[in-house]
């Protein structure tokens, strides 16, 4: 389905703005140990920045955008606008924000149901914005981004996402631990929209994670595809929302790293 370019382009300057707004709101309720509690796993937090963040993102998505859904990390405002909604993780990054990590960001999107379609990743601590709009290219602070062709894996960063739950997290760190040795190095960055992003103007070359949530991964996969990068699912297919593992990487290196990880996990499985 084609949508209007007027609409994607008045959601992509929303998106930035609610995102820029979210953003300085994290960092002005920013402070060591600040106010938490846990969600649905131990590990899972919610401090009082996200819910800060997440006002300040919805009231600006509200005044532009009335009456659409809105879908957070911490809950759904329901609207009347069918399969278009907005997908917004307030602060991508909750346990680096709560111990005083700089690295998170604010998560935007505007999507036809899962498919993104425009959206916004902002980095706060860094002022660095990556945005996208579907078939406009993806943009760091206003300048152009594609994905590097890389020669080989030994010149692959390679990126691993945690699960909350302890059985996952072993699995991926032993996946990771096979696959390093072929690569440059490993990096487990807390934060999968700036994963993302980060494959999408080349300062990683993959990202592997057990299951990414749609607030994760709405404006980050948007900003990577739009850079000529791939996320699939283990299967090789498109990545859609709840299909397990996935792999998004640089698209001269993905198949090879693909074909890597499926080895890895089938020897981790038999172990």
């Amino acid at each position: 389905m084609e949508f209007p370019r007027d609409l994607l382009f008045r959601a992509a300057h929303t998106a930035v703005v609610a995102a820029i707004a979210g953003g300085q709101a994290a960092l002005r309720a920013w402070r060591p140990r600040l106010g938490k509690s846990e969600k649905s796993a131990p590990r899972d937090l919610v401090t009082d920045g996200d819910l800060a963040a997440q006002q300040a993102v919805c009231e600006e998505i509200s005044r532009a955008f009335p009456g659409y859904e809105i879908v957070s990390e911490e809950g759904t405002f329901p609207g009347s606008m069918g399969e278009l909604r907005w997908v917004v993780d307030p602060i991508d990054g909750t346990t680096n924000y709560y111990h005083g990590l700089p690295f998170f960001a604010v998560s935007v999107a505007f999507c036809a149901g899962d498919e993104p379609l425009a959206g916004a990743v902002y980095d706060p601590v860094r002022h660095e914005l990556f945005t996208g709009v579907l078939g406009n290219g993806a943009y760091l602070n206003g300048a152009r981004i594609e994905a590097p062709c890389l020669r080989g894996l030994e010149e692959v960063v390679f990126g691993v996402g945690l699960s909350y739950s302890s059985g996952e997290m072993g699995e991926f760190l032993q996946l990771a631990a096979r696959v390093a040795p072929l690569c440059s190095c490993v990096r487990s960055l807390g934060s999968a929209a700036l994963a993302l992003s980060y494959i999408a103007c080349g300062r990683m070359d993959c990202y592997l994670h057990p299951n990414l949530a749609i607030w994760d991964a709405a404006a980050g996969v948007l900003i990577l595809r739009e850079a000529g990068g791939l996320i699939t699912g283990f299967d090789g297919q498109p990545w859609v929302l709840g299909n397990g593992p996935s792999l998004a990487a640089n698209a001269s290196i993905h198949r090879q790293l693909l074909e890597q990880l499926r080895e890895a996990l089938l020897s981790v499985r038999q172990a």
